[in-house]
């Protein structure tokens, strides 16, 4: 796995009863767990710390989407189903730049 792929994983819920299979976006790997960021159709109250991913060819999601930055979770490698895609570049970038302002890095 390597970061900006989209998988389908076991995401815990808030309160860590449970989790549900959802897109996730890699942003870290490790030997056997992965950080990666809540990925959602909703689109309803956005804030500034989402972005939004349009549904394409290449990260194969089936309608536009939202990353949600603030919806971080450490994922063991056994809870992810499969991949499903890719986001380019240009979006990586502004990811790395909203998770900066997100956790106040000073660069």
């Amino acid at each position: 796995m390597i970061k900006g792929e989209i998988v389908l994983a076991e995401f815990p819920y808030t309160d860590y009863r449970g989790s549900k299979s959802r897109p996730v976006l890699i942003l870290a790997e490790k030997k056997v767990d992965v950080l990666g960021a809540f990925i959602t159709s909703n689109l309803e109250n956005m804030d500034d710390d989402d972005l939004l991913l349009k549904a394409d060819n290449q990260n194969k999601l089936k309608k536009n989407s939202r990353i949600r930055l603030f919806r971080l979770a450490t994922i063991k490698k056994n809870k992810i189903l499969g991949t499903i895609g890719f986001i380019d570049e240009m979006i990586l970038k502004k990811i790395d730049g909203k998770l900066v302002q997100i956790l106040k890095i000073n660069i």
